[in-house]
């Protein structure tokens, strides 16, 4: 889970609630990119509390599944870092990547 931090249009950047522990979080100052497609459901624009899933491909980390967070999902995650072991891997034409609706409010 996290905060939308930026849009930028088509793309932006989520914080996380907890500390990722892989080498590429550092290569962004642990924001994770967020790219429209991945957006699975209506967002309330910068500062919405969200949740997703994290995936590793070329380019780095990035969020995907992205919903609005839910008191639920808040509770659930607790404050467990997030380990490498735990990452989606994804190869570098998207494949196994789910779709999205893109919709952000901005």
């Amino acid at each position: 889970q996290g905060t939308i931090l930026d849009w930028r249009g088509k793309f932006g950047w989520v914080q996380t609630a907890q500390p990722i522990d892989h080498p590429d979080a550092a290569r962004t100052g642990g924001k994770i990119y967020l790219a429209a497609e991945d957006v699975q459901e209506e967002l309330q624009g910068v500062g919405a509390a969200v949740t997703f899933f994290v995936y590793v491909d070329g380019n780095g980390l990035g969020a995907m599944n992205v919903r609005p967070s839910t008191k639920e999902a808040v509770s659930e995650a607790g404050q467990t870092p997030v380990t490498a072991e735990g990452l989606e891997m994804k190869n570098a034409k998207g494949g196994g990547k789910q779709k999205g609706a893109g919709a952000f409010k901005g």
